[in-house]
């Protein structure tokens, strides 16, 4: 049975620490790729981008962010670069302000 897959960002991973709205959802998810049933594929950026939301939150000391961040390394995420094409395309969106993806 092949397994699920799912591409994820940090407003899902950053709810494994915080509660908020659908937090039990992205737990369950989190608990679904943890026993090998779900792929997860996350942007390269994903560290940083969780790291800065829960410093944000004002919730977490320096040292417990970086425990979460030790965490999150290890979790061996299928991580995904962007190519070529997708910054070509992010700069020529970037000067299009009435065009919104």
């Amino acid at each position: 049975m092949e397994k699920q897959k799912a591409v994820v960002d940090a407003s899902i991973v950053v709810k494994w620490f915080l509660e908020e709205k659908f937090s039990d959802e992205a737990k369950e998810m989190r608990d679904s790729f943890v026993t090998g049933k779900l792929v997860i594929s996350v942007p390269s950026l994903l560290l940083y981008e969780c790291l800065n939301a829960l410093w944000q939150s004002r919730l977490f000391r320096e040292e417990e962010l970086a425990l979460a961040a030790r965490a999150l390394s290890k979790y061996g995420f299928d991580v995904w670069e962007p190519k070529e094409k997708i910054y070509e395309q992010s700069e020529e969106a970037s000067w299009r302000p009435t065009k919104t993806y």
